[in-house]
């Protein structure tokens, strides 16, 4: 006579008695019949387990994801999913450290007498509020402002997404027909089990954190100086500009109107001159689009078929300890040593056939 009984997770965690969505398990002389579905159920809670009958495993529940048990058997790689859609735009990655200051270029050719500031970003030769880039109400070379940074390289692929929803009756059944088809032999063995059974293609996972910026490459060569341009023609007058001051030098970066040797001949050449100013570090680069996909490489030659899963963890007694004269492919659940139930599958792995804790 069966006898129904609460449902308790068989696994190797604490027992947790389920708190909603309650199920009911057959207890019967030769074992515990787990509750058969055909698909994951809604609503579950940490610790709930059913048998799958469409992938002929045991599943449970761990609080976020379902987690079949056993070793399962290696199906044949699935066709290439479809591209999926581009993900958001990835946060700016920290700016690199700052490069070591390149070789000094050759001279280039005079330019228009007057010169202009380099904070002076319109060249009108006038402190506009705009070009104040700190905001201390000075118009020197703190407000100075260098080119942008090269865009940092693109973040790693992102984790493989979860596997697609599977068909069928048994996992080899495509037209779910219950009919052992000539077309579903896909291995031609003549036989139709698990070896050949070859699930739908995972989705596409999700795009990666964008990684980080990558090291600074050294200063490439300084190139040969290229032609003198011809002479443009002058430009209008500009409007006279405000007396201010004397000004600073872009070189004076204390503000000082002294050539500080120790500290302002940036380059070395114990002259404190124009060649001694520069600008700060611009911003990071925003992170580049993603490069086109690559052309399908060539399929890869068949892998070697797998061992044989274990047999459905259908009628498992609880066990005192392994037992004498264990058989082949089976899994059996031992009782742990402060009475917690484990599960165990007894078979060959890697070589070596022998008891193997079932995660």
């Amino acid at each position: 006579m069966k006898i129904k009984i609460i449902l308790f997770v068989l696994m190797s965690m604490p027992l947790l008695l389920l708190s909603q969505d309650v199920l009911e398990i057959e207890n019967n002389p030769t074992g515990i019949v787990f509750p058969r579905m055909s698909a994951q159920p809604q609503g579950a809670v940490q610790g709930q387990c059913f048998f799958n009958t469409t992938s002929n495993k045991l599943e449970c529940y761990d609080g976020a994801n379902w987690v079949a048990t056993g070793p399962g058997l290696t199906g044949a790689t699935g066709a290439t999913g479809a591209t999926g859609a581009t993900g958001a735009q990835g946060a700016t990655g920290a700016t690199g450290a700052t490069g070591a200051t390149g070789a000094t270029g050759a001279q280039g050719p005079p330019g228009p007498s007057g010169g202009i500031s380099c904070w002076d970003t319109n060249g009108n030769s006038m402190n506009d509020v705009s070009e104040d880039t700190n905001g201390d109400g000075l118009f020197n070379a703190l407000d100075c402002k260098g080119p942008s940074g090269d865009t940092g390289a693109t973040g790693s692929n992102g984790a493989q997404g979860p596997p697609g929803p599977s068909g069928g009756i048994s996992c080899w059944d495509l037209n779910g027909d219950g009919v052992q088809d000539a077309s579903e032999d896909i291995n031609g063995d003549g036989l139709f089990n698990g070896i050949d059974c070859r699930g739908p293609a995972g989705a596409t996972g999700p795009t990666g954190a964008t990684g980080a910026t990558g090291a600074t490459g050294a200063t490439g060569a300084t190139g040969d100086t290229g032609a003198t341009g011809p002479k443009g023609d002058p430009g209008p007058m500009g409007a006279p500009g405000t007396i201010t001051g004397g000004g600073l030098a872009c070189w004076d970066l204390n503000g000082n109107g002294t050539a500080d040797v120790a500290t302002e001949d940036s380059n070395g050449d114990n002259v404190v001159n124009i060649f001694d100013c520069r600008g700060a570090d611009g911003a990071a680069g925003a992170t580049g689009a993603t490069g086109a996909t690559g052309a399908t490489g060539a399929t890869g030659a068949t892998g070697a078929t797998g061992a044989t899963g274990a047999s459905g963890t259908t009628n498992l007694p609880l066990l005192s300890g392994f037992p004498q004269n264990p058989s082949i492919n089976t899994i059996y659940v031992i009782q742990g040593p402060s009475g917690e139930p484990i599960m165990y599958w007894y078979g060959n792995a890697l070589g070596s056939t022998t008891f193997h804790l079932v995660h």
